[in-house]
């Protein structure tokens, strides 16, 4: 036994008991618990879920689809500071920029349908989506990649294949 003098409070002195043997078992103990806690707040933030692992949820419509109410969902995810989704006219990133304007993170948008198109970040998956110009409602695509919809297990069974 290794006994050691702590004090608890302005001059107080209490004798600590370690048992083991060798010159200092309290600091491998102590590493021990350090490397336990730092596994288990690591293995935690794993599991968290990220915006890309959100699942689509839903919400009513406000477009020309009434009859899918409560529509599919999701939110704009990914994004970088001052980096804008561009609603497109076709599943590609070469495809023409529709000129209802943007998305940024966190906007909110209705899915209508998904399709395969050119992959984004090795995301091959496209939604079309509806967006207002000049009072008319049009179907646009987005890449899935800055979608907040989850996996394709997760979002398949709630949007329907384009036709």
């Amino acid at each position: 036994m290794l006994r050691r003098p702590a004090l608890i409070g302005p001059g107080a002195a209490v004798t600590l008991t370690l048992a083991g043997t060798g010159r200092r078992p309290w600091r491998s103990r102590v590493l021990a618990v350090l490397l336990v806690a730092a596994a288990a707040f690591t293995a935690s933030a794993c599991l968290l879920p990220t915006p890309a692992s959100a699942a689509v949820f839903h919400c009513e419509s406000r477009g020309s689809y009434p009859f899918l109410d409560p529509q599919p969902c999701t939110t704009v995810t990914g994004l970088t500071s001052g980096q804008r989704l561009h609603f497109r006219y076709g599943p590609s990133l070469n495809s023409t920029v529709s000129s209802p304007g943007f998305l940024t993170n966190g906007s909110r948008i209705g899915l209508y349908c998904w399709v395969r198109g050119s992959s984004v970040h090795g995301d091959p998956f496209w939604m079309q989506a509806e967006a207002k110009h000049n009072g008319l409602w049009y179907g646009y695509y987005l890449p899935d990649w800055y979608l907040a919809t989850g996996s394709y297990d997760q979002w398949r069974p709630l949007i329907h294949h384009c036709a």
